[in-house]
């Protein structure tokens, strides 16, 4: 009798398997294709063996991306989808989080690791089961090497999934973004210590390089409104970037800048000027910088172009895409 349940647990267990790698073969088959960009080099995940780490935007998101129904039931373990939207050139980003399966595609479920709520800032880390990417034994040496490392030139990961109907995510192929990003902090003697006109931000060199094979354009101009401050989900988040959006004038100043393959842009950003000011969460009257209001947050910068009809005439062929930094903190510390 007890060989005869072993038995069956065993032939149970193989059923299981078989079942799950043919439901895997199916969506590899069958499955929605689209392609979602992984996050900066984070130094914490490094190589392993004969897998890559990733992370996604969609890892890491505020509670105020969920649509429709409360976050307070949200925990450990709960499962949660994330509506994609597309971008361009079959690159999709999240439209919203739900804790309902949603009625159109494409979704990525995806299960809670942490949940953080917040009166002023809350957010939840998700795990979506495509955080690992393996590869050819001898291959990851050069992954690693094209994606780069801190202060280095990056260049994003862009991943093809399979999604099946019920949101599971397959990883199927990668690519690599055409536009490399690169941060570098420019004021090193800088430890964020206070001076007589108080704390002090970072000062940092933005770069975008053209690492694809043909002629890119981007935008800029003296206002750079292209660029975005983010500040990253986490604890402690008592202010919010300014984001004040440049008005006709300034974009009117802005300039198509043409990238030959290799070649690079690069900005100074000092993040102690007013243009990159933060509002407190607790009093909306006050104003600061990033070592005065948020000390103890995490930051990147966003390249993203305004749509082409709200620039100036003749700012064509622009490279439509966003891309973003690594991360730092308001001493200049760079992932």
């Amino acid at each position: 009798m007890r060989s005869a349940l072993i038995i069956a647990a065993v032939v149970a267990q193989l059923l299981v398997l078989v079942i799950m790698a043919g439901q895997r073969e199916w969506i590899l088959q069958k499955g929605e294709r689209v392609y979602i960009r992984t996050a900066p080099v984070d130094p914490r995940d490094p190589m392993r063996g004969d897998y890559v780490r990733l992370s996604y935007a969609l890892n890491s998101q505020s509670l105020s991306a969920f649509k429709g129904g409360s976050t307070e039931k949200l925990q450990r373990g709960s499962r949660v989808y994330a509506v994609l939207r597309k971008h361009y050139d079959d690159l999709y980003e999240l439209d919203y989080l739900s804790q309902q399966r949603p009625t159109k595609m494409p979704f990525i479920t995806g299960r809670v690791r942490y949940v953080y709520d917040d009166v002023l800032q809350g957010y939840v880390d998700i795990d979506y089961g495509i955080e690992q990417l393996f590869v050819q034994q001898g291959k990851g040496l050069d992954i690693e090497k094209r994606r780069g490392q801190r202060d280095s030139l990056q260049v994003p990961m862009e991943v093809e999934l399979a999604i099946g109907d019920a949101g599971q995510a397959q990883i199927t192929n990668y690519r690599w973004s055409p536009l490399g990003i690169q941060l570098r902090r420019l004021d090193r003697d800088n430890t964020g210590a206070a001076t007589n006109d108080g704390p002090r931000s970072p000062v940092l060199e933005f770069s975008l390089q053209n690492v694809s094979d043909e002629v890119l354009s981007i935008v800029d101009g003296d206002s750079h409104c292209a660029l975005q401050l983010q500040m990253l989900s986490g604890r402690g988040g008592f202010a919010k970037p300014r984001y004040q959006l440049c008005g006709p004038t300034e974009l009117d100043k802005e300039q198509t800048i043409t990238l030959a393959p290799g070649q690079s842009h690069t900005v100074v950003v000092d993040l102690n000027q007013p243009r990159w000011y933060m509002q407190s969460s607790r009093d909306g009257d006050r104003w600061g910088s990033i070592a005065e209001l948020a000390a103890t947050q995490r930051f990147r910068l966003l390249y993203k172009p305004h749509s082409v009809s709200e620039l100036k005439t003749g700012l064509q062929n622009v490279w439509p895409g966003s891309i973003v930094s690594s991360a730092f903190n308001a001493r200049g510390q760079i992932d």
